[in-house]
Order: C-alpha cells, then sequence, then structure tokens
C-alpha cells in the first residue's frame, strides 16, 4: 500500500473511533474506495469518508515524513495554517462536488503539524472558511497530548 494511502487509512481508523465515541455510532471500515476514500457502514447505513491532512508547509510535511532535516526554519503562524486550511477546504468541496456517491458523504481534515493544537483553530475558528458542499460533515482531527492519541475532534460543519 501507498504512503499516502497508509496516511489515510490511519487517519480514518484514528478518526472512526473517535467519531463513534462522540455520536454513539458504530461505523466501521466497509472498504478502500477512491472518491470518496472509504466506505464505512453502521447497520446498513453507508459513509463516505474523504480523508486529507493538513501541514504547515511542504518542508514540515518532508520533515514529518522523513523527508528532510528536522529542522524547521522561521516562525509558523497558526493565521498561515488557516489560510492553508481554507485552500484545502475549498479544493476538496470542488473536488467532492464531481464524486459519484449517493449516499451521505463526510470530510476529515487530520492536522498532522506537532506545532499546533485543537485550541489554535478555536481561537481562529473566525477566520475558517467553510464552504458549502455536498460534505454533511467536516470534522478535524488533532493528536490529544493528554490521551497521547489522534482522538480530538473538532467540527467545522
Amino acid at each position: 500500500m501507498a504512503e499516502k494511502k497508509k496516511l489515510e487509512k490511519a487517519a480514518f481508523d484514528y478518526f472512526i473511533k473517535s467519531y463513534n465515541l462522540f455520536n454513539g455510532t458504530n461505523f466501521q471500515f466497509n472498504k478502500h474506495s477512491d472518491k470518496p476514500d472509504f466506505i464505512a457502514e453502521d447497520d446498513g447505513q453507508m459513509l463516505g469518508v474523504e480523508v486529507t491532512h493538513l501541514f504547515y508547509d511542504d518542508n514540515e510535511a518532508k520533515i514529518l515524513l522523513g523527508r528532510a532535516d528536522k529542522r524547521i526554519s522561521g516562525i509558523m503562524k497558526a493565521d498561515e495554517l488557516i489560510k492553508t486550511l481554507n485552500i484545502k477546504l475549498a479544493d476538496k468541496v470542488e473536488q467532492a462536488a464531481k464524486y459519484d456517491f449517493k449516499n451521505r458523504m463526510i470530510l476529515v481534515i487530520r492536522v498532522a503539524s506537532p506545532v499546533f493544537d485543537k485550541s489554535d483553530f478555536d481561537r481562529e475558528e473566525n477566520s475558517i472558511k467553510v464552504p458549502q458542499s455536498v460534505f454533511s460533515e467536516i470534522w478535524m482531527l488533532f493528536y490529544d497530548t493528554n490521551t497521547q492519541s489522534w482522538s480530538d475532534l473538532k467540527q467545522l460543519k
């Protein structure tokens, strides 16, 4: 399995566990798809899950994926990450509008940057631009330092 698919599958697994706890549901992995990335099922109800990752920039992504020196230069600012998030949201919404999936579909954005956590996005919430879309829900997934797991969720839609 390619690295991107492994990262997406891990994000899906972390997310669906937290999503089920949060919503009292029992969605389970049904199959890997392409558009959306995954299909989950709960008692016959199908749910499309599109997964993407949010890094501060390409350099941070390379560092976290072990493809560059572990040095970050410059100051990382939350407002710059929010700009990147807004671009990613617009891109994913545009792509998903073309998917041939008839059931409910959600978008999961795993915030991979270890520099930022949920509180940064809570503070900048008014700067996050969530466009109208085919996604019934949009969630952000964060690493929770208290539980030391990818389990902290923030719902954008």
